[in-house]
């Protein structure tokens, strides 16, 4: 006979999270550079990115926005992905050109990344820009 007791206050134990160092970023990011260390990973557009992403936990995703056209489905994709992977993984938005209103940048805030890098910061002040959410949780 098999007996079985409730736990009462049995604290919970935190799984590891393997993917925490690592980058998952589109290739228009970093403007032509290599990958910085072999945490990073490219991919050639946000959709390669966002599949890849689905599989991650807390890794590091970095969308880059081009175009006006892009926002609605980036905000999507955003979206998706805060609600199916949790609050560990870090999303940011790296704005290439110009094209991002005020409203614009609180839809994808508020669909859950972490940061939008503005078009204006130079290669260096948006690679620590995203060094700068490391450990963060949404």
């Amino acid at each position: 006979m098999v007996c079985w007791t409730l736990v009462q206050h049995q604290e919970a134990e935190i799984q590891p999270r393997s993917d925490e160092k690592r980058i998952l970023s589109n290739v228009a990011v970093l403007e032509g550079a290599p990958p910085l260390s072999e945490h990073w990973q490219l991919f050639n557009n946000n959709e390669v990115l966002f599949n890849e992403a689905r599989t991650a936990q807390a890794a590091t995703v970095v969308f880059s926005l081009q175009q006006n056209a892009q926002i609605e489905p980036l905000a999507r994709s955003i979206h998706t992905l805060r609600r199916q992977r949790g609050s560990a993984m870090k999303i940011l938005v790296r704005e290439n050109t110009a094209s991002l209103r005020a409203t614009d940048e609180r839809l994808l805030l508020a669909c859950g990344a972490n940061m939008v890098i503005p078009w204006n910061a130079p290669l260096s002040r948006c690679l620590t820009m995203i060094e700068s959410v490391q450990g963060q949780k949404f």
